[in-house]
């Protein structure tokens, strides 16, 4: 969350939200707890964990294709 929180900020100095990570990481904790941070990690889960489990099985079937 602190990574797209500053990714999403302006570019201009003077239009910036945060003036750094310390500055990000206190506003989000203001904004909501410890809940804030962990904000569109559920549709992230559910995303990652099929597509992990495809490349698994993926790269489990090539290295026994190619004998190794």
């Amino acid at each position: 969350m602190l990574k797209s929180a500053l990714q999403t900020d302006a570019l201009a100095k003077g239009e910036r939200k945060y003036a750094g990570l310390r500055d990000a990481a206190r506003q989000l904790w203001a904004e909501g707890g410890v809940g804030r941070f962990y904000k569109g990690v559920a549709p992230c889960l559910i995303r990652s964990v099929p597509a992990n489990a495809i490349m698994l099985i993926t790269n489990t079937k090539v290295r026994a294709m190619l004998g190794e």
